[in-house]
């Protein structure tokens, strides 16, 4: 190569260079803002989506693609990357700050509900407490006493039990349950009676006549026995006419009067209150009484609150692996029933289910029709019990 060749070769080359140099510190002068800098990046597709807002994730993104750049030293693409990461914390921070604040804020309104909610409640409550122990004062002060036929005072109406409610039955009660729970609540069985003795041969319009006899010589003045049944237990079911009647025959010193006239082995046998518990364990005996004992104690309940176990279905009828069976139990309280129906019973370290015992319905076997007996049916055909024909 010439001499002159060569000079025009370095005077080229010398061009070029401060070209080079001149068009890259164009380039950076070129961002001298945010708006340059956002336009330098979307148009080097660093920054996407083009003209959505600009946040702390969406830097930090750019940041990542650039220190993935060809010809970023590992220095560079190290302190970009963690300007990056910097980037992301602050804004995860941001973010657990603003949800922070919003749950705090919720709950305090929340809270802020809720007293309100039972303030509201308790106010009204308290005011329903009030009026009704003005109810209650009003009952029980002796202007408002009532008097049975006997000139008694009968029981302030404040205390009222469930019986006495469904006698006097509010209007929208079943007529038919009313009238069923108010006899049941006029009711007493006896036991006991003497079959030999005089009162135990008699039929039940006699038993009627004679214990209305013996409660007129005792005190009573006024309707006595409704009806006397004779039960297949050698009991007899006596219905009295009034509750002021049953209330004075309850009476400890008139019942043991009117036991005395009856009979000396004559008892008042309280009306009792079947459950059933559900698996309970095989290992129980309610023939033994230091079970049932067992069974009050861990339940907290008196021995004569209960007064018979059985199982529902017969020992011989039982499987060999079978290790629990169903239990009737009867109280002789209602409240311990409905406390055992509302909690469980504990039998043997073990929670029982119990419910109460439903009886079926009467179904007569002759229509099929319900609330009768064959015996007492109008009908004159057999109905088939599977499908109700003839």
């Amino acid at each position: 190569m010439s001499t002159h060749q060569t000079r025009q070769t370095a005077a080229a080359a010398g061009r070029g260079t401060a070209a080079t140099a001149t068009t890259m510190l164009l380039t950076k002068d070129d961002v001298q803002n945010a708006t340059d800098g956002r336009r330098f990046l979307e148009k080097r597709l660093l920054l996407c989506p083009a003209g959505e807002p600009i946040s702390t994730a969406s830097l930090a993104t750019c940041l990542h693609q650039i220190s993935e750049m060809a010809g970023v030293t590992n220095l560079a693409s190290n302190t970009i990357r963690a300007a990056a990461f910097l980037a992301e914390e602050i804004e995860e921070n941001a973010i657990s700050q603003v949800v922070r604040d919003a749950v705090l804020t919720q709950a305090n309104e929340l809270a802020m509900d809720v007293k309100a909610l039972v303030d509201d409640a308790k106010m009204k409550i308290d005011e329903h407490a009030k009026l009704r122990k003005e109810e209650a004062d009003q009952h029980s002060s002796p202007t408002t006493t009532t008097q049975d036929t006997n000139g008694n005072p009968s029981p302030p109406q404040a205390f009222r039990s469930y019986a006495d409610i469904l006698i006097n039955p509010p209007p929208h009660a079943d007529p038919k349950l009313a009238a069923k729970e108010g006899i049941r609540a006029r009711q007493i069985m006896l036991e006991g009676i003497d079959q030999n003795s005089p009162i135990g041969k008699m039929d039940g319009t006699q038993l009627k006549a004679e214990f209305s006899k013996i409660m007129g010589e005792i005190g009573w003045k006024g309707k006595g026995i409704r009806s006397a049944i004779i039960q297949k237990n050698k009991g007899v079911l006596i219905e009295l006419e009034t509750d002021e009647a049953f209330r004075w025959i309850n009476k400890k010193e008139n019942k043991f009067q009117f036991s005395v006239e009856v009979g000396l082995d004559v008892v008042f046998k309280p009306r009792s209150h079947t459950v059933i518990a559900f698996n309970v364990p095989l290992t129980i005996n309610p023939e033994n009484k230091a079970h049932r004992k067992e069974i009050c104690e861990a339940n907290h309940l008196e021995t004569e609150l209960i007064s018979s176990i059985r199982w529902v279905k017969s020992i011989a009828r039982r499987s060999h692996e079978q290790k629990s069976a169903h239990l009737f139990i009867s109280f002789t309280d209602p409240f311990s029933a409905n406390r055992a129906l509302s909690s469980g019973l504990s039998i043997c370290n073990k929670k029982i289910q119990v419910e109460k015992v439903k009886k079926e319905p009467t179904r007569c076997l002759k229509c099929q029709g319900w609330n009768h007996h064959a015996y007492e049916c109008i009908s004159t055909v057999d109905k088939c019990s599977n499908c109700v024909e003839c």
